[in-house]
Order: C-alpha cells, then structure tokens, then sequence
C-alpha cells in the first residue's frame, strides 16, 4: 500500500480515495495507515460504505493524540535525540507523547506554531516555530526533526519549505533563524535547500553529552522589496 501512495504521489496526486465497506475486517488496517474516516453521505447514497482520504507527500497539520505512537516511534531514537535540546525523556513513552501533544493544542497560538510532519497521512516527525520576545518579537526560532526511518528522502526539506511559507503568510514574524549542531551536515543542507542562508559559527555556544559543541546560524528573511532582503 506504501509503495502504491508513493507512486500515486510522483505523479502529482496529492490524494487519493478509498472505499470499503463497513463490516470489511481491513477497515482496522485502513486507519493503521492514518486515511481520515469520512461522513460516507458525501461520496455514498447507502451507508453501508466508509469512504477514506488518503493525503500524500508531505503537509503540516496539527497534532492528534492518536498520532502518539507515531511520535514515540520518532524521537525514542538516540540518533534523534543527540541532534535535539536537553529535556526530553529517555526512553520516551506514550505518556510523554501524550503530553506533549496535550501541550501543543493548549499553546497561547500566536507565541509558537507547531506541527505534525506528516508523510503519506503519517506522522513522522514535528516542526515548530517559537517567537521570541521583547525586542525580537518578529523573529521566531525554527526547530524540527522526523524519524530515522524518513531521513534522506526531501520529508525535512518539503516542511521546512512549508512552515515558512506559513509563518511568513499567517502571521507578522519576518525572521525565521535555526541553530543545528555544526557537526548535524544533514539538518544543515536541509535548511539550505529549504532557502535559509548562512550567518556564521556561534563557538562553543552548547553543552551536549558532556560536551561543548559549535552551532550553525541560518536564518531565513521574509522578502522585502524595498530591501532586497534574502527570504523563502
């Protein structure tokens, strides 16, 4: 089924349709696959019928707690964690997946945004902007990661792409900066092929496992035409 979605998907769908009827044993399998469960009255004069959506590629789209054991999957990794700040737990449960969903959709909105990177109508990973304060109150911090099982395959590229473009049309932020580890190549050439631009090495600007570590400053601009500023 996988395969079918990515094949559906190179060729320029962006969703696709299911239906199966209702007594149907893989109506189970269907919602493992994350296709969205509608009113069968809008595709269906019977109602003996499910219809499903099926997204493909990438999209932003807000938490659901049923995504949680999607994202235990995704950061109970250490390649994942090693790359993201202190704090979060170790092993990380379905509790704590629970939490921090819980979390997200009580946020005050217009202070952070964030997201489920969804692939395939899959969560894989999560991307947030988080808007400073004070004097940098126009500019937000992006952070983001998915899951091992996704890496090399443009998923980071697409979303970061996608919650710029967000941020810059939704709300007043017009600077968008990350700060990845200087040894993360990978996260770096994301933000790359994603239009940020390189600002400089912040020395010794982390303490990580015990140790001291250099990080990258990328940022993005929101284009000004009146500026000639670099932007998305």
């Amino acid at each position: 089924m996988y395969r079918l979605f990515d094949m559906l998907r190179e060729r320029g769908h962006r969703r696709t349709l299911l239906s199966v009827q209702k007594d149907n044993s893989a109506v189970v399998f269907i919602k493992d696959l994350s296709i969205l469960i509608t009113d069968d009255r809008l595709y269906h004069a019977n109602h003996e019928d499910y219809t499903m959506i099926k997204e493909l590629g990438v999209n932003l789209r807000e938490w659901k707690i049923e995504d949680a054991p999607y994202l235990v999957a995704a950061i109970n990794n250490k390649k994942v964690l090693d790359n993201l700040r202190d704090g979060i737990p170790y092993p990380y449960t379905e509790k704590d997946a629970e939490d921090f969903i819980g979390s997200v959709l009580n946020t005050v909105k217009n202070m952070q945004y964030v997201f489920a990177i969804a692939y395939n109508g899959k969560a894989v990973g999560t991307i947030g902007v988080y808007r400073k304060d004070n004097i940098h109150r126009l500019t937000g911090e992006l952070g983001y990661y998915i899951a091992e099982a996704y890496w090399g395959k443009g998923i980071a590229t697409e979303a970061v792409r996608q919650m710029c473009g967000y941020i810059f049309e939704n709300t007043d932020i017009v600077r968008i900066f990350a700060e990845p580890y200087a040894h993360n190549e990978a996260s770096c050439r994301v933000l790359e092929k994603a239009g940020f631009r390189f600002e400089g090495t912040l020395l010794h600007n982390a303490i990580k496992n015990g140790q001291l570590m250099d990080m990258k400053m990328y940022a993005n601009i929101k284009q000004d035409k009146g500026r000639g500023d670099y932007g998305h």
